[in-house]
């Protein structure tokens, strides 16, 4: 219940379209069989580090609900999204460690699931699931323009590093914890990120003819691309993040794709 009171009041939404989020989150990414596999730690690890794990689960399941809340086609049926998104998300998978970066990131989220007691099974797919969460924007770009996810998730890759908008997702994170309004300006300012990325993404790609979609928007964008970059930077390296300096970076970053 306090899951879905939360959501409703931060989206705005009812609880049958909560309902059908939340059935889709929980069937793409299979975090029934996740909550057994922690569930079937009672006793044999630390009662505050088996809490963490669930912590976990219940973070990656309130993100994704939300999203589907916001992009969810729940018109063609549950089980069509399900499956749609499903199968993107499978293929995802495979990409994870395509990097250096990324093989590094994900061994250490692997490690800090098994230093709190999962095991080694666990610990990887709670690793991935925390990547995986947020490919379901690459899903639906990909799905949009009828290309395959890979990539369509370089060019959200690329445009995240250059931008530094994973660094504003992860530093926003307790933003706005104590108040309700400030959270719903927060979660506003992070879809705001989400749909500049997009914009982006779907720019560069259709306008790609093979090579680095990215880099080709990039150049072909230089002056206003490096400054909106340059103001970004300026946010995030003026101390520690606030409401305000999330809501101005926002602001910079639509200029991109207005």
């Amino acid at each position: 219940p306090t899951f879905a009171v939360r959501l409703a009041d931060e989206t705005g939404h009812e609880p049958e379209a909560i309902a059908y989020a939340y059935a889709a989150a929980m069937g793409v990414f299979d975090i029934a069989s996740l909550y057994g596999e922690i569930d079937a730690l009672d006793g044999k690890i630390d009662g505050l580090k088996q809490l963490a794990l669930y912590e976990t689960l219940q973070n990656a399941l309130r993100q994704t609900t939300s999203w589907f809340l916001r992009h969810g086609r729940f018109e063609l049926g549950l089980t069509h999204v399900i499956e749609a998104y499903r199968d993107g998300v499978t293929r995802m998978s495979a990409t994870l460690s395509s990097s250096d970066a990324d093989a590094a990131a994900l061994m250490r989220h692997r490690e800090e699931f098994a230093s709190l007691g999962a095991t080694p099974e666990l610990a990887l797919k709670l690793a991935q699931l925390r990547g995986l969460a947020n490919s379901l924007e690459i899903v639906l770009t990909a799905q949009t323009l009828g290309r395959d996810e890979s990539a369509v998730g370089r060019a959200f890759a690329d445009a995240g590093v250059y931008f530094r908008l994973d660094e504003l997702r992860t530093r926003s994170a307790g933003l706005g914890q104590g108040d309700h309004f400030d959270r719903l300006a927060v979660n506003g300012a992070l879809e705001a990120l989400a749909s500049v990325q997009r914009g982006i993404v779907t720019a560069a790609i259709s306008a790609s003819e093979g090579g680095s979609s990215f880099a080709s928007w990039q150049q072909a964008n230089a002056t206003k691309a490096a400054r909106v970059r340059k103001n970004v930077s300026e946010t995030l390296d003026a101390g520690e993040l606030t409401l305000a300096k999330l809501t101005v970076a926002a602001s910079h970053l639509r200029d991109l794709v207005s």
